[in-house]
């Protein structure tokens, strides 16, 4: 079971309008489980999994399962099925991003940039690339630090991943933006 079973809900997010990440500590408000607050350092690695900063860490992904809006068939689906919607998913939003042009991206790196995307139970798309492995240990960090446990040098390794938001890519802030209006919640679970 999620610890964290509140998202962070933006005060102000218009669902076609970006971002603004100079604004991304008083943009966002905690709202905290009852009876669980959240330490300065969760709060802080929740604002990060909530935009993401690509290429260094993917956006987190959502607990989809919780939302009537899934419900995309009766039956079940396999792993591999959900993986499939979710790359025809994030192809589609990749090709509308970038109107006439042949889309020359890596499917591992399509996937973890629609990491929000990403269905409970879907199939992990496997990689050998240092660059990638690097982005999965940072995020598996954050998300340690997001649940709750402590780690050495919390406060050091948050400084400098809030630091580097400043260079992220920017190119999915109004899908997050939408889906941070309909309050889907951040999944943490591994």
């Amino acid at each position: 079971m999620n610890i964290i079973s509140q998202p962070l809900v933006p005060k102000d997010v218009v669902a076609d309008t970006p971002l603004d990440l100079s604004t991304l500590s008083s943009k966002f408000v905690t709202s905290p489980p009852k009876k669980i607050l959240m330490s300065k350092n969760q709060n802080r690695a929740m604002k990060l999994l909530n935009a993401g900063c690509m290429p260094l860490f993917s956006p987190a992904r959502r607990e989809w399962d919780k939302e009537e809006i899934v419900e995309f068939t009766a039956r079940p689906m396999s792993a591999d099925r959900k993986l499939l919607i979710v790359e025809y998913a994030a192809m589609t939003l990749e090709a509308s991003l970038t109107p006439g042009h042949i889309l020359n991206i890596d499917r591992g790196d399509l996937i973890d940039r629609y990491n929000p995307l990403v269905l409970p139970g879907t199939s992990f798309v496997l990689t050998n690339h240092p660059f990638r492995k690097c982005r999965y240990y940072n995020y598996d960090v954050l998300r340690i630090i997001a649940i709750g446990l402590d780690i050495p040098d919390t406060s050091r390794f948050l400084d400098i991943l809030e630091e580097s938001v400043k260079g992220r890519d920017q190119s999915l802030d109004t899908i997050l933006s939408i889906i941070e209006k309909a309050n889907v919640e951040l999944r943490l679970e591994p």
